[in-house]
């Protein structure tokens, strides 16, 4: 490998080790989310439903 590449990619390793413990708290923060959005999307569809029953039967 040439010289410039060997320092890429040591730059490229060493810049990205002190990012994995955020990278991995950010992950598990946007697991919560989507876990959370998956609660409130099964709320509006149970929410949907009545409505449409209640227009329905009126």
């Amino acid at each position: 490998m040439t010289p410039t590449l060997n320092n890429w990619i040591r730059k490229t390793t060493a810049s990205a080790a002190p990012n994995a413990p955020a990278t991995d708290a950010r992950i598990k923060q946007l697991e919560r989310e989507i876990r959370e959005l998956k609660r409130a999307n099964e709320v509006l569809k149970v929410a949907s439903t009545f409505s449409a029953q209640v227009i329905r039967s009126a």
